[in-house]
């Protein structure tokens, strides 16, 4: 019918058709077809009213779910249900090594915090202390990427009690734990009521009204919210308690430093008589595994996947959810086993591969022929937290990816008005763009893409593509280009020859 509005039009356009529709239809109203007239101007400013509340309608209804949530606020409330921690920023770590010229007749103390830095002034600090023994001359030690910070509160005695750590600082994030289920663990967040450890959980629902817990939620990017709780589900602590909380803040991803890097030691150290000694530290291998805050779209692609895996690894599926929730920078995940070949590959029965393609912070890929030694520090720790989690025994084996060089000779005919070099350079460029999409674990690279890719550039009346795999193939040829799982494709050289 001709009147019968549309209540779900929320546009402007649609709901003044809408309303012009409907009063036409009204033998008492006649204002309508003067644009000058009270009639038309009221109409035109419903339509503008009714399109500003619809926005904001849908936007709150947007912001109610999990797959359409932007504010990071909003996406942290809705992943409660889920009962899903969003990673925190994880602060660089690994082992320096410090080392004195001589040995030495005293043993040497290396406290805990004790601060150093890269060249770049990046600091680190140990997350224990150290001894550098009688007879020896260096001693590795574990550090972290941060600084270590300390907030002081007073209970309340209230049930619930909340309180905020860094949320106005910008310049750090409240870390993330590491070297997690190692014997070296190091709690990034530690808290003290009356001088008594308390243990940070993931949800109170479990807990006896006299366990001393407290559960970690992230705030914002930067900081975090410390929640008591009720006296049913976990202690509360009393009216002016003293509540110290101790925690590292790092720069994320942006402290990720190379190999000898870390050289300057900012704290002193003495012996065991109290004598000033001078040492020397450095890194042996770089630290890549620094992470920023997951995001609303991380975490809006994580939550589901680690919901479902109940925090459990039996399916592949569980295996990636695992490592994608508790590990930053990771391109690419590679899970097979056994029935994943064609036909099964029962030698591996029982046996799970895993193969990672690390971010380098830059959304590059760390490259495995100069880093090798950090992907197997990587895949040193994901072990620990699979190792924790794991509901069935299975071998666990980690591959260092293999970068596959790939170079293409292109011969191609262009239309006579277009220019070699332009198109010669967008073959480049859709190349390039066709490695980055394709660049990963497993990804073959197929012939007919390629040729497709080439023949849709504007300029290009023919082409004939010719690849080669640079290490096993003799020559080019014009077959596809196979990718085991635990290899990746990556462009290496493109030789152009016009006809």
């Amino acid at each position: 019918m001709a009147d019968k509005i549309n209540y779900v039009s929320g546009d402007y356009d649609s709901i003044k058709t809408e309303l012009f529709a409907k009063l036409q239809s009204l033998p008492a109203w006649k204002d309508v077809q003067n644009e000058n007239s009270i009639g038309n101007t009221f109409i035109r400013l419903y339509a503008y009213l009714g399109d500003l509340l619809f926005y904001k309608m849908n936007k709150l209804t947007n912001e109610s779910y999990l797959q359409t949530v932007e504010i990071k606020d909003n996406i942290l409330k809705i992943i409660k249900m889920l009962n899903y921690v969003p990673r925190k920023s994880t602060g660089s770590h690994g082992t320096v090594t410090f080392s004195i010229n001589s040995a030495h007749y005293n043993n040497i103390i290396i406290p805990q915090g004790t601060l150093i830095r890269s060249s770049g002034g990046i600091s680190f600090y140990t997350i224990k202390e150290y001894e550098l023994v009688i007879g020896d001359t260096s001693v590795d030690c574990k550090v972290i990427q941060g600084l270590q910070r300390e907030s002081y509160f007073k209970g309340d005695g209230t049930t619930n009690q909340e309180y905020y750590i860094n949320i106005d600082n910008k310049d750090y994030y409240v870390g993330e734990d590491v070297f997690k289920y190692q014997s070296d663990e190091f709690k990034a967040i530690k808290l003290y009521v009356n001088n008594t450890e308390w243990t940070n959980i993931d949800n109170l629902i479990a807990s006896e009204p006299t366990d001393k817990v407290y559960i970690v939620e992230s705030f914002n990017d930067y900081g975090v919210k410390i929640r008591f709780g009720d006296g049913t589900f976990g202690a509360v602590p009393a009216l002016n308690d003293d509540i110290k909380v101790i925690y590292n803040v790092n720069i994320g991803v942006a402290g990720n430093v190379n190999s000898e890097d870390i050289t300057t030691i900012e704290t002193s150290i003495y012996d065991s008589a109290l004598s000033l000694q001078t040492l020397t530290v450095t890194n042996k291998l770089a630290y890549i595994n620094g992470g920023d805050p997951e995001t609303v779209e991380e975490i809006r692609y994580n939550a589901p996947k680690y919901f479902a895996s109940g925090d459990r690894g039996i399916t592949k599926e569980d295996f990636e959810a695992m490592i994608e929730k508790d590990f930053a920078n990771i391109l690419d995940i590679n899970i097979w086993a056994e029935e994943d070949k064609t036909p099964p590959n029962f030698k591996l029965y029982n046996q799970v591969n895993i193969c990672l393609l690390i971010d380098d912070g830059n959304g590059n890929i760390v490259d495995p022929d100069v880093d090798g030694l950090n992907y197997n520090s990587y895949y040193d720790e994901i072990d620990d937290v699979i190792s924790a989690k794991r509901s069935i025994t299975v071998w666990r084996k980690y591959h260092v990816p293999k970068k596959v060089s790939i170079s293409l000779k292109i011969n191609y005919k262009k239309l006579s008005k277009y220019i070699s070099s332009d198109i010669e350079s967008s073959i480049q460029s859709a190349i390039n763009s066709y490695f980055v999409e394709h660049g990963y674990l497993g990804n073959d690279i197929n012939h007919s893409d390629i040729v497709n890719l080439i023949d849709s550039i504007t300029g290009v009346d023919y082409c004939f593509v010719y690849l080669k795999k640079d290490i096993s193939d003799l020559g080019y040829n014009v077959r596809n280009i196979s990718i085991d799982e635990n290899e990746y494709p990556s462009l290496n050289n493109i030789v152009f020859i016009r006809e």
